[in-house]
């Protein structure tokens, strides 16, 4: 499983200017403006699998204090470019590089499905360790029950499918209470017509 999840860190390096370039400018408004609704103005918050910046920017703009991370070397290189106001670091969110309670909110935009269904335990473990006592957690995966290599700008990349039950139990399991859960299909940009499972979630008390 080691070899997908270095397969997919090497494809994303080498399309990170591409994927920048079509990817950067189509923020999923509703979504933003939903997460940030649980949050008061200058939170802090983590953007897991940022890519190129695009959330990241839009939580400036929106009066976040808000922080990037990437497995990509590429990926953070774009997103250093395109949002020089942005905090940004190369890590992955098996093992995310803070410090306990350190975070408001946790933003995942269809990122942990890249790595290999066993580590997810471990991953949200760590989402719950890096968010604060009351701390809001989004996370969105494509819905499905398919796991493998699939071609991004003709490269090889690896992803795995969840279902809505299965992200929910997952999440339950390890911490959190669901506000909001559902499946959906993408309406627009380069995932349109992917049915995703999108969940808010709260830090359980």
């Amino acid at each position: 499983m080691k070899n997908v999840i270095e397969i997919t860190k090497k494809s994303y390096n080498k399309i990170a200017k591409t994927f920048a370039k079509e990817n950067f400018d189509k923020p999923i408004e509703p979504l933003l403006k939903k997460f940030l609704s649980f949050l008061p103005k200058n939170s802090e918050v983590l953007d897991v699998g940022c890519g190129p910046g695009r959330d990241v920017k839009y939580f400036i703009d929106h009066g976040m204090n808000a922080t990037g991370t990437d497995y990509s070397t590429g990926m953070i290189r774009e997103a250093r470019k395109r949002v020089p106001k942005g905090k940004f670091v190369i890590t992955d969110s098996r093992n995310l590089k803070f410090k306990a309670n350190s975070f408001d909110g946790l933003w995942t935009m269809s990122s942990i499905n890249f790595l290999p269904k066993k580590y997810t335990n471990k991953v949200l473990k760590e989402f719950r360790r890096v968010l604060k006592p009351d701390g809001i957690l989004f996370i969105s995966v494509p819905e499905g029950k398919e796991e493998g290599i699939f071609k991004m700008y003709n490269k090889p990349v690896f992803s795995t499918d969840f279902r809505l039950s299965e992200i929910k139990n997952l999440l339950i399991k390890n911490g959190f209470k669901i506000i909001e859960a559902k499946a959906g299909i993408a309406k627009k940009g380069r995932a349109k017509g992917v049915k995703f499972v999108t969940v808010f979630a709260e830090v359980k008390k």
